[in-house]
């Protein structure tokens, strides 16, 4: 049973999982086919949102590492298969904007934790 901490991550997923599909799909086609330079954004935008995503789905899931580590951890992984595309070794094609939007993605997710008081699959809201 999720409590409502949890819901509230769930909550974030779901509009990040949107975001991204959004800029993955629809966004993107309707860049492209209207010739409009939107300097990169339809081409990272998705990216932004990978690491939140799979970040707080390993919130969800209970690990046992802290909130920096695990982002730190899903940013490297990502950069890294980012970098094997140079080399061939994944199918890909290298992109230093995707570099680029893993950076602020993990920069955007651990100031998210940090306001929503995040440590170690708990989640409290500060009191204003």
């Amino acid at each position: 049973m999720l409590n409502k901490y949890n819901r509230q991550l769930l909550f974030y997923f779901a509009i990040f999982l949107t975001f991204a599909i959004f800029l993955s799909n629809d966004y993107r086609d309707y860049i492209y086919s209207n010739s409009i330079n939107d300097f990169g954004i339809a081409d990272a935008g998705g990216n932004f949102f990978v690491v939140p995503l799979l970040s707080i789905f390993l919130f969800i899931s209970k690990p046992i590492l802290s909130n920096t580590v695990v982002v730190l951890r899903v940013t490297f992984f990502y950069i890294i298969t980012e970098i094997a595309s140079i080399y061939k070794i994944i199918p890909g094609v290298f992109d230093i904007a995707d570099l680029i939007a893993y950076l602020f993605g993990a920069i955007f997710t651990l100031l998210l934790f940090n306001r929503l008081e995040i440590r170690n699959n708990t989640c409290i809201r500060r009191v204003l």
